[in-house]
């Protein structure tokens, strides 16, 4: 977290005299769940929200804003070799139909997210649009961390029913 918050600090100075400014972090929503990541990643994403809420209190009063963008699954060679593709391989055009085919089973929203979906949230809240937000963490994931799809969850029940009913339970 030492750099995050030099930057922070860095980026401040520089708006401080002119009394304006956004600030935008990107953590995870790793940070947010359990589960999606591995511990030390999830637990230096979800300081990461609390970094820009405490920054976004301090640096607020001279009118500086600070946020957070929590992207879920994005295309990128990040998530491809997360999943075993191969270095420089993975780094090409993410295959976006091979995460398809997974992601219906834990986010709602069937598209996967692309680089321009978090890039389009950090534009929007860099813009005087966005000048009452701060402080906040705006997550960009398809409603994954909503919750699961209830046509996965209804038939994960159904399965468990079946098996019990077969036991004679």
């Amino acid at each position: 977290m030492r750099a995050p918050l030099a930057l922070i600090q860095h980026a401040a100075r520089h708006m401080l005299p002119r009394r304006s400014g956004s600030i935008i972090n990107v953590a995870s929503v790793s940070g947010l769940r359990a589960g999606f990541s591995g511990p030390d990643y999830s637990i230096a994403k979800a300081a990461m929200v609390h970094l820009t809420r405490c920054a976004a209190v301090d640096l607020g009063q001279s009118g500086i804003r600070v946020n957070t963008i929590s992207p879920g699954p994005v295309a990128t060679g990040i998530h491809a070799k997360a999943v075993g593709a191969a270095g420089a391989a993975a780094d090409e055009v993410p295959d976006e139909p091979l995460f398809a085919q997974f992601l219906p089973q834990f986010q709602p929203d069937p598209h996967i997210g692309r680089p321009a979906d978090v890039a389009a949230t950090a534009v929007f809240l860099a813009s005087a649009g966005a000048r009452l937000i701060n402080g906040e963490n705006i997550v960009v994931d398809g409603a994954l961390t909503a919750g699961r799809p209830w046509s996965v969850a209804e038939a994960e029940r159904t399965a468990m029913e079946q098996a019990v009913q077969a036991t004679g339970g």
